[in-house]
């Protein structure tokens, strides 16, 4: 059985905040490797740790956090619909697939995915802009 729509919600929410506080600090890593390789001012192309290092040195530490925020609320908001768009695909699909549970799941994976981007490519757009 599917899990209510505002557990959907919530949990969906919740995770994708998570993802994004524990993960942001390594993106930021990555950005600025990338942005080191293609200007004249960088941390001399270390690699992930010896920039980490670098940035600890030079009390630049805060920086791993730059941007924290609104990577946890478009996360959130993106995970959130996904797992409510797929829970009520799944219970809306369930009875016309009946037999054919990996093919609900399937569907129902594919479907919020589909309908999850439509919704949210515009506002991505406007973010990175």
């Amino acid at each position: 059985a599917s899990p209510p729509f505002g557990v959907a919600l919530l949990s969906g929410g919740a995770a994708g905040a998570t993802a994004a506080a524990l993960t942001n600090p390594l993106d930021v890593l990555r950005t600025r490797l990338q942005a080191s390789r293609q200007s004249t001012l960088h941390l001399g192309n270390k690699g992930l740790l010896r920039t980490a290092q670098a940035m600890l040195a030079s009390h630049a530490m805060h920086t791993l956090l730059k941007g924290v925020g609104p990577n946890m609320a478009a996360e959130a908001l993106t995970r959130s619909l996904f797992m409510s768009l797929y829970t009520q695909y799944k219970l809306g699909l369930a009875p016309l697939l009946e037999g054919f549970p990996n093919l609900v799941v399937a569907a129902s994976a594919a479907s919020a995915v589909v309908t999850l981007y439509l919704v949210v490519a515009p506002l991505f757009l406007l973010r990175t802009r």
